[in-house]
Formats: structure tokens, C-alpha cells, sequence
């Protein structure tokens, strides 16, 4: 009789219809969400919030029950509810523009933006553990990613190839400029300004212009405060290697009114010196730089308007390697072939010739309106001037001349962007663009390698998605015209004068597929262009940052992409797979070729490279996976795997990053003893020889392939009772102090990277 009551018990239990009643709100402001969209996955039944954000879902079926939540502006939400719930189940959905979550909620989370392109995001914890370094250094580990570095604390991101010119990163909401200069000219950012960032790395040129046509790096200061009050935070930092030290101070501070608006505003500021870098065998001289950043911020909100300004300055100091400006052929031709730079000096903190100065100051302004819930309008202000003055060695050029700068070169930017954003009914959004920006270059110094020149660029674009309970669809379209002026100027008792016009359409479709309740299909196609930059068509001369002679080719043309990507990933209980698999044709691809000889100028000499552009094929694969717990062992494995070649010449093409594994696996505790949050972790890297390289071309072979071992620990804990968790980070880079040249470090042709380098990190909260 058990067995047979039983089973009849458990179905009538199971058919017992319940309720459920959610409340959605922002997770920054916890303001109700009037208008999202709550869909139960079994039927497809859509029900929508109240002003109170509040909704009930009756006549439910079963022990769980799968919702989707969604609402314009806001990464969807895909959640599993155990029933009966006896209260109200409190949702967070989080801002598209402002926050995005340290962890991603099922799939679902991952489908923001209407182009749906593979995101990695970098936050909490994680990012906190790699504010010792430059903001490119912060990327490296993300699959796909790689950096070419030069002096001690110059490194960019490359994302598949791309990098310079044909990536945008975004500081907040204003995009940073100062690429045009070349490879050496790394992001102008105060790493603790950023709390959290994400990376882009398909093409991203419908939402964000033609030199988003590699991908996107978008750098996420802190949040607003959530609540009224007003808060500290002190970072100090040591490193071992080049005896640096770092400090950080922020304020922040919030005030809420009766009338539901509140007001914000932070200030931060940053110092930064470190002395020359170290090789595992000897000192990398005349690397040491100087750091200095600040930033200051207001936020206002009232009823359906929100407002933002930000005013943010950075300027270093940094020295260039003395090894890489030799004085003749004969030490040049000794310097590539030697195994050590032929100047090692001892370690100091004084920076001498060669040297470059930076500045960076950038404003930007916000303001949003949101007529309802289903509408909002955003007007964007950006304006920054980015400065840089290098200086030569001592010994070469004129004495009585040395107090003035080489080269000196100034760009003032102005971008206004006006974006609107539309939900329409049956779950479809459309989103409208239009974008101008004029910029203006100065030059001074006793030579220049990039001419004066005046660049307006206009961009229209328009997005539409559609939405399914399994997933979705996006098109979008882009039209950028761009008018560049070089007024005349002499070089070599000649007078060139240029005026160029490009104009080009970028088109993208997105389909994003949930075959399951785990497994996800995102595929994305994409034509896009990008017109040629100012310094790949005009620039010539000495290039001090990289110790190269570049010579531009004013005949060049657009480039033209056409990109594919298929992503699958894979969720189970604790793990999760992602594989990925790209393909992108260039047609007319611009890229630094070597001369076959270097050439001798009254500076010494150099490396020549000259620009050229040729058909390539850039295809690979991308392996990640993930394995994680509240508490106990996580880790992830990452691979990256890229072919690239030359079609015009039928070669490889050259300059692409290596293929590589990395490991990161550790252990972490919830509490041990007073500390909390304790972990341990343990990285390895293994890079690969790039042995697909066209012969005889480069001024030197690849390097060797390599192993890095790295080791990062740390916890928080609490000085005394009430105060805020203060948090420790320590971390070992080059564990075994190898001894290594990367294929894309601009000083491979003279010296070995930074060996051992020990880190740590103290941050108080107050």
C-alpha cells in the first residue's frame, strides 16, 4: 500500500499550482525596473512589472520553475526558482552602461549588447589581484589576447592579431585616442581607476566605429555608491623587480533627497616610481619611469533624467631602452646578434637618455533621459588632449640642443555622440546612433615623424533585435565618413600637402541559440572597414619608443574585413567549456614591413620598417575551461591557437603572436582562523616558437619558445571589529626567473623580458 499511496502523493503535490511574486530593480540604484519583461520558459508566457518593479506569476506547476528576466539597458537574467517562495523574490538586473556582475548568472547574462560578441569580463577579486601593473598587463590571460610591450611600462593589447589602430578602448563612456602616434603608445590609463573591464574580441565596428573592427576594451570605473554615506579606500603596492612602489588614495560620497534623487561624487589620485627592470642575468638599463593620475567625478539622478561628468589627468615619465639607439651599423649589426644588450649599467632609479614624457587629460559628459521605460536618450561630450615629447641620447645629436625635445607632438580630440534606444512590442529593440569627432595634430620638436593634420569623422548606425525564449537575433548597419587634411609642410626642400576622404559601410549579424538549459550557440557574421591611420600613411623618421625608422605609404586604401565566429559553450554542474572558431579575410591589410637593410640616420641606427598592405587570412580556435566552487579547488584552462597568412605573397604573415596554454588552478577557503576569502593559486603559461614567419624578412629569428610559473595568494581580513575588510594580494611573475624574449616585444632584437618579480598589494577601506 506504501508503494502505491506514494507515488500518488508525490504527483498531487507536484501538480499543486503556486504563486510567485518577483521584484526587479537596478542593482546600483535598487530603484524598481517599471516595464521588464518576466517570461516562464516552460510556455512562454510573458508577464510584465509594475511601477513597483513587482510581479506575480500564478498557477505554477512543480518544485522549480525557469524564468527569464529582461528589460532595455540591462544584461538579461536567466534564473531557476525553487517552489514555494513565501515572500517576494528580489531580482538585480544589472546596467549594460555602468556594472556588469563579477559572475554570470547562466547564460543568459552573457547576451548583452545587440551584436552579442564573445565578452570576457575581468572584475572583483580577480582584477583587484593585477593592479601592480599596466593596464595591458591587467588583460594578459584573457584567451586570445597578447601584448606588445617596449619599455618597462609600455605594453598594448593585441586580441587575434589586431591590436593599435584596429582596437577601441573605452575609458567610461569616452574612447581613448593617441594611437595614431604608433605601437609603442600604449592606453593612457591609471590602472586603479579601473574596477572592472571587459573585452570584446570580435567585431564591434557597428556599435563603436571603423577602428573597432579587431574588437573592444571597455575599462569600467567604480560604481556610484548605493547608499547615502561616504567612503575611503588607500592601495599600496611594492614590486620587486624594478623596485617599484605604488600608492592610491579615493574618496566617494553620496547624498539621497526627499524627492528620490541622489547625488555622487569620487576623487582619486595615484603615484607610481620604479627603477630600471631586470632580466634573469642582468639589468634592462634606463627602463625606470614615474607615474602620476588623478580623476574627480559628479553623478546626479532625478525622476527620469541622470547626469555625469568626469575629468580625469594621467602623465609618466618613462625611459627608453639605452641598448636600442646605438650609435653606427657595426653596433647595430652586433647589438642583433648579441645574446646580451652590449650597455648594462647598474640599477638606479634616474631616468636618462632617451626619455619620453606623456600627458593625458580627458572630460567627458553625460546626460540621459528616459521618457518611460521603454525609451532612453543619451547625449555623450568627450574632450582630451593627449601630449608626447621624446627625447634622444645624449651622444648623438647636437649638444647645444639637448634640453629641447626630439620630437613633440600634440592631439586635441572633441567627440559628441547622441544615442537613442527603443523597445517595441513582441520583444523586439531597435538602438540609433550618431557620432562626430574632429580631431587636430601639432607638432614641435627638432623633427617629426607624424605631420600636423585636421581629421572630422561623421558615423551613423542603426540596430534591431529580436528575442526568443531561447534566444536571439540582431542586424545592424554603420556608415562612417572621415576628411583628413594635411596642410603643407617640407622635408627634404620638398613641400607635401594631402587631403583624403574615406567613406565605408560596416554591417554585422548575430545569432545566439540556447539548444538547452546548458548549452549556448552564438554565431556571428560581420563586414566591416577602416580607413588608413595618419601615422601608416605620413609618417617618417625616427620612432624613439620602439628604436625603428618608419615610413608611411600615403597610397594606401581602406582596409575590408569579412569576419565569422561560431562560439559553443557548454554549462554542467560546476564546469564549464567554451569553444570558439574564427575566420577573417582582409582585403588590403596594413601592416609594418621591414626594409632589407636598416638605416643610418645622425641619431645612430635603426631598424627600418615601411607600411605596406596585402590580402591575408586570419583564422584560429579558442579553447576555455572553467571549473569553480563557492569554496575548495577552481582553476581554468585556456588555449589559443592562430594561423595568419600573407595571400598577396604567398608567406606568413609577420608580426603575429605565438599560439599558448595557460593554466590558472587554485584553492580557496571561505574562513580560515580571522582570514577571509583565503586562496592560493598557481599559473603557467607555455608560448609557443612563431615558426610561421616569411624567410629572411625580419632583422632577427623568433625567439625560442618558453614556460612562465606564476603564483598568486591572498585574503582579507579585519584590523579590528567594525572596521571594513581590508584585503592582502601577493604574487610571484616568472617563478623560476626564465630567462625568455617574446616574439611581439618590440626589444627582442636587444634584450631578454623581466625576470623574476615579486608583488604585493594592500588595500584599506575606511
Amino acid at each position: 500500500m506504501l508503494l502505491f499511496v506514494s507515488p500518488i502523493l508525490l504527483t498531487a503535490q507536484l501538480k499543486r499550482s503556486e504563486k510567485l511574486q518577483l521584484k526587479i530593480i537596478d542593482s546600483l540604484t535598487l530603484e524598481p525596473l517599471q516595464g521588464a519583461t518576466v517570461v516562464l520558459h516552460k510556455h512562454g508566457h510573458a508577464h510584465i512589472t509594475d511601477n513597483q518593479g513587482l510581479v506575480c506569476l500564478d498557477s505554477l506547476i512543480g518544485t522549480s520553475v525557469l524564468v527569464h528576466i529582461s528589460y532595455i539597458g540591462y544584461h538579461h537574467l536567466d534564473i531557476n526558482l525553487l517552489l514555494p517562495q513565501k515572500e517576494a523574490v528580489t531580482v538585480l538586473l544589472c546596467s549594460e552602461n555602468y556594472h556588469l556582475h563579477e559572475t554570470l548568472v547562466e547564460a543568459g547574462s552573457i547576451l548583452s549588447s545587440f551584436t552579442k560578441s564573445n565578452r570576457d569580463y575581468l572584475g572583483g577579486a580577480a582584477l583587484q589581484s593585477r593592479l601592480n601593473q599596466n593596464l595591458a598587463a591587467m588583460l594578459n590571460g584573457i584567451n586570445g589576447l597578447s601584448l606588445i610591450s617596449s619599455s618597462g611600462n609600455i605594453a598594448k593589447p593585441v586580441i587575434r592579431g589586431l591590436h593599435s589602430q584596429r582596437l577601441v578602448t573605452l575609458q567610461g563612456n569616452s574612447r581613448i585616442e593617441g594611437q595614431q602616434w604608433g605601437e609603442d603608445h600604449g592606453p593612457e590609463v591609471d590602472p586603479f581607476a579601473v574596477q572592472e573591464l571587459e573585452v570584446i574580441k570580435c567585431a564591434a565596428t557597428v556599435e563603436y566605429g571603423p577602428e573597432a573592427i579587431g574588437g573592444v576594451i571597455r575599462l569600467l570605473p567604480k560604481a556610484w555608491l548605493k547608499e547615502q554615506g561616504i567612503g575611503a579606500a588607500i592601495n599600496l603596492q611594492g614590486m620587486s623587480n624594478n623596485m617599484q612602489g605604488a600608492a592610491n588614495i579615493g574618496l566617494e560620497g553620496r547624498r539621497d533627497f526627499k524627492d528620490h534623487s541622489w547625488l555622487a561624487a569620487r576623487a582619486s589620485g595615484s603615484l607610481r616610481r620604479a627603477g630600471d627592470s631586470r632580466a634573469a642575468d642582468y639589468v634592462i638599463s634606463n627602463t625606470g619611469f614615474k607615474e602620476g593620475a588623478g580623476q574627480v567625478g559628479l553623478a546626479y539622478k532625478k525622476n527620469k533624467w541622470y547626469g555625469e561628468t568626469n575629468l580625469s589627468f594621467y602623465q609618466t615619465m618613462q625611459g627608453i631602452f639605452v641598448s636600442s639607439h646605438v650609435g653606427n651599423l657595426n653596433d647595430l649589426d652586433q647589438a642583433l646578434s648579441s645574446n646580451q644588450p652590449l650597455i648594462i649599467l647598474p640599477f638606479t632609479y634616474k631616468i636618462g637618455r632617451p626619455y619620453q614624457q606623456v600627458k593625458h587629460t580627458l572630460w567627458n559628459a553625460l546626460l540621459q533621459f528616459e521618457p518611460n521605460a521603454n525609451q532612453r536618450l543619451q547625449l555623450n561630450y568627450t574632450q582630451q588632449v593627449n601630449s608626447r615629447q621624446e627625447y634622444d641620447a645624449e651622444f648623438i645629436f647636437n649638444p647645444n640642443r639637448r634640453a629641447e625635445p626630439a620630437t613633440d607632438l600634440e592631439i586635441q580630440s572633441v567627440s559628441v555622440d547622441l544615442v537613442f534606444e527603443q523597445k517595441l512590442s513582441h520583444h523586439w529593440k531597435a538602438k540609433f546612433g550618431l557620432s562626430n569627432q574632429w580631431q587636430y595634430n601639432t607638432t614641435a620638436g627638432l623633427q617629426f615623424i607624424i605631420p600636423e593634420f585636421t581629421s572630422f569623422t561623421q558615423g551613423a548606425f542603426a540596430l534591431v533585435k529580436k528575442e526568443f525564449i531561447s534566444g536571439e537575433v540582431s542586424l545592424g548597419s554603420r556608415f562612417d565618413w572621415r576628411f583628413l587634411d594635411v596642410p603643407s609642410y617640407q622635408r627634404f626642400n620638398k613641400t607635401f600637402a594631402y587631403q583624403s576622404q574615406f567613406k565605408g559601410l560596416s554591417m554585422v549579424f548575430n545569432w545566439l541559440e540556447k539548444l538547452s538549459e546548458s548549452l549556448v550557440l552564438n554565431t556571428t557574421l560581420s563586414y566591416g572597414f577602416r580607413p588608413p591611420a595618419v601615422n601608416e600613411l605620413y609618417s617618417f623618421g625616427l620612432h624613439y619608443g620602439i628604436a625603428s625608422f618608419e615610413i608611411g605609404n600615403a597610397n594606401l586604401t581602406p582596409e575590408k574585413s569579412v569576419f565569422g565566429e561560431v562560439s559553443l559553450k557548454k554549462h554542467y554542474s560546476l564546469f564549464t567549456l567554451e569553444l570558439t572558431g574564427f575566420a577573417r579575410y582582409f582585403e588590403g591589410f596594413i601592416y609594418r614591413r621591414p626594409l632589407p637593410d636598416p638605416i643610418l640616420t645622425v641619431r645612430g641606427a635603426f631598424p627600418a620598417f615601411a607600411f605596406t598592405q596585402d590580402n591575408t587570412f586570419m583564422g584560429g580556435a579558442e579553447m576555455a575551461l572553467n571549473y569553480g566552487a563557492e569554496k575548495g579547488w577552481y582553476g581554468a584552462t585556456q588555449m589559443s591557437y592562430l594561423y595568419a597568412q600573407n595571400l598577396s605573397r604567398n608567406e606568413p604573415l609577420i608580426f603575429m603572436p605565438a599560439n599558448r596554454i595557460q593554466l590558472n588552478w587554485g584553492y580557496k577557503w571561505e574562513q580560515k582562523n580571522k582570514l577571509l576569502h583565503p586562496f592560493v593559486q598557481l599559473n603557467w603559461n607555455a608560448i609557443a616558437r612563431q615558426n610561421r614567419v616569411p624567410e629572411g624578412v625580419d632583422y632577427a629569428l623568433p625567439p625560442d619558445a618558453y614556460q612562465l610559473l606564476g603564483m598568486n595568494a591572498g585574503f582579507g581580513f579585519k584590523p579590528f571589529e567594525k572596521a571594513k575588510v581590508w584585503s592582502l594580494n601577493m604574487s610571484i611573475q616568472n617563478l623560476l626567473n626564465t630567462a625568455y624574449r617574446d616574439y611581439l616585444s618590440r626589444y627582442r632584437y636587444f634584450t631578454d623580458d623581466a625576470g623574476f618579480n615579486f608583488l604585493i598589494r594592500l588595500q584599506i577601506l575606511i
